[in-house]
C-alpha cells in the first residue's frame, strides 16, 4: 500500500477501486473475496516500482492461497471488511498510504 499509493495514475485507481468492488461484492463468497482480494494486493504490488518487493509478494501469494483455501468470512468480520473496503478506496483516491494500510488491515482482520 505505501508504495503503490502515492504512484497510482488516475486510470489506475479506477482500476483499483473496480477490483475493491469485486471484494466486496463477494463478501458472502469466501472463496471468491479471496481471489479479489489475491487481485488487489498483486494489482498493486505491480505498481510499486519495487521488483524485489513484487517477487516476494507473489511468492508469498501462492503459499498463503494454499494455507488459506478453506477460510471463510465470519459474520463479525463482514462488517469491518465491507468498511475496510470503503476505507481503503477512499484513501487510494485521497493518496493517504497510511490510511489505506489501516484500511487493508481492517479487510484483513489485522486490527
Amino acid at each position: 500500500m505505501r508504495l503503490a499509493c502515492p504512484r497510482l495514475t488516475d486510470d489506475e485507481l479506477a482500476e483499483t477501486s473496480a477490483i475493491i468492488g469485486r471484494i466486496a461484492a463477494a463478501v458472502d463468497d469466501s472463496a471468491a473475496c479471496s481471489q479479489a482480494r489475491r487481485e488487489l494486493v498483486g494489482y498493486l504490488v505491480a505498481r510499486t516500482g519495487n521488483p524485489l518487493q513484487q517477487a516476494l509478494v507473489d511468492e508469498a501469494t501462492m503459499a498463503l492461497a494454499r494455507s488459506l483455501k478453506d477460510f471463510t468470512i465470519t459474520a463479525d468480520h463482514r462488517p469491518r471488511l465491507l468498511a475496510g473496503c470503503e476505507q481503503l478506496d477512499a484513501a487510494l483516491r485521497r493518496r493517504d498510504p497510511d490510511a489505506a494500510e489501516r484500511a487493508c488491515r481492517a479487510i484483513y482482520d489485522l486490527d
